[in-house]
């Protein structure tokens, strides 16, 4: 699982792989410190690992390569059969799935005010 070394998008993915118990191992870059936030490190190696949309988070599991934090999240859960049995289940998690992401917006602008 590669990402910034800060939790962000990529908090959930791990709640969700330690839930599952899948083994994994964290790619942190660094983001360098403010203003200048030097992301070199990311961009010196996006291009060699074979992402098709190279991005952070990105998750390789063997040959799936992957980006996309809800890609992500949608790939373990199906893997791990946690996306419902029947249409109208698969319906509510996608559901359900959304209404969380909003509600993380909504925390992540309170968090990101600058009067917060």
């Amino acid at each position: 699982l590669g990402y910034w070394d800060i939790r962000g998008l990529a908090h959930a993915i791990r709640l969700l792989l330690e839930y599952t118990e899948t083994p994994y191992e964290d790619k942190l870059y660094s983001c360098g410190e403010a203003p200048d936030y030097d992301k070199s490190q990311w961009i010196n190696e996006k291009e060699k690992l074979g992402l098709d949309f190279p991005n952070l988070p990105y998750l390789i599991d063997g040959p799936t390569k992957l980006t996309q934090s809800n890609a992500i999240l949608r790939y373990i859960a199906r893997k791990h059969n946690m996306c419902g049995e029947t249409e109208e289940e698969t319906l509510r998690v996608d559901m359900l799935e959304n209404q969380i992401m909003d509600f993380r917006m909504s925390l992540v602008m309170v968090c990101y005010n600058p009067d917060f």
